[in-house]
């Protein structure tokens, strides 16, 4: 448990790192290039505790972050302006974005992406196994594995305060402290858990009330960037008023569909056996032509589609 636990506050500390001040120089491409590579040399300890094997998506993402890392390091090399059809880069004020041919931000798919790939697939497959176990023991390890993927290591959780309980440190914490109630609802749902380790219909209860809460985050993210940015894509381009194929648009549609991409890995507690997205609604999100979006007004793209499966289904 404490290997697993090291590697997961490593893998979360890059997987969900927010857009800060140096998030498209090139050091910080190169630094990026470098963690993926890490953390995709890293699976086979993913593998022991059987991430993999709850999502039908787990080599398929594999597949998909080693494409973008590749993607990433080829685009970096490009000194021309990214143009319809033509990756490139693109200035954002004084930082660089590299764009692929389709006008996509690659490296917010990595970073994004990585959220589902490695964190809530590997939550799920935690949590999966603690409704299962068999004894109070066995639920408290599968309880503080699956944290573990998500915050970092909080096996000794009951010993925070709600106030301490921010993880801001880790992506996810960060993403999650945005919602002051989903954030106060994580903390409880991990405390009834573990009072209730003896109980498994109470144990089970409170894991499903968390999962579904961890999934709320990454939804909401993806609703926001998405709804608040696809329709000042599609104006005439006005970078005063921030609408059309500006910069800024491009990169926040970017890190939504790399949350969008991520629903893939939200196991939906209502329909066993199911998650937000199928495979082929994930393949799409990768598939996404941004240069195409901006001129699509038919209420009917990938993107509208997308946004409105995500509130409907999770009432946004």
């Amino acid at each position: 448990m404490k290997k697993l636990v090291i590697s997961m506050l490593a893998v979360s500390a890059l997987a969900l790192t927010s857009c800060g001040e140096h998030d498209h120089d090139l050091d910080n491409v190169k630094k990026v290039n470098k963690e993926v590579e890490r953390i995709v040399g890293q699976l086979n300890d993913l593998k022991e505790a059987n991430v993999d094997n709850l999502s039908p998506l787990g080599k398929g993402s594999k597949t998909d972050l080693t494409a973008w890392k590749k993607e990433l390091a080829d685009n970096e090399k490009l000194t021309n302006d990214a143009e319809e059809g033509k990756a490139g880069k693109m200035m954002r004020g004084e930082k660089t974005m590299y764009l692929s041919d389709k006008g996509v931000e690659t490296d917010q798919l990595i970073k994004k992406g990585l959220i589902g790939a490695y964190q809530l697939n590997g939550f799920n497959g935690a949590i999966m196994k603690g409704i299962g176990a068999t004894t109070a023991e066995a639920r408290e390890n599968a309880l503080d594995e699956g944290v573990a993927y998500l915050l970092g290591d909080y096996s000794k959780a009951k010993s925070k305060t709600k106030d301490e309980f921010n993880a801001e440190g880790n992506g996810f914490g960060k993403y999650m402290v945005g919602y002051p109630e989903i954030k106060e609802g994580i903390f409880t749902a991990i405390e009834e858990a573990r009072a209730n380790k003896d109980n498994k219909g109470k144990y089970t209860a409170a894991v499903v009330k968390l999962t579904d809460l961890a999934n709320l985050v990454v939804a909401k993210r993806t609703v926001k960037y998405l709804g608040d940015y696809v329709q000042a894509l599609r104006k005439p381009f006005n970078e005063e008023k921030k609408e059309g194929l500006t910069a800024g648009n491009i990169h926040e549609i970017s890190e939504g569909l790399g949350f969008a991409y991520s629903l893939q890995y939200a196991y939906n507690t209502k329909e066993h056996g199911k998650f937000y997205l199928t495979a082929e609604e994930a393949k799409k999100v990768t598939e996404v032509d941004l240069y195409a979006e901006a001129k699509d007004n038919s209420g009917e793209s990938t993107l509208d589609n997308i946004l409105k499966k995500v509130k409907e289904a999770f009432n946004l």
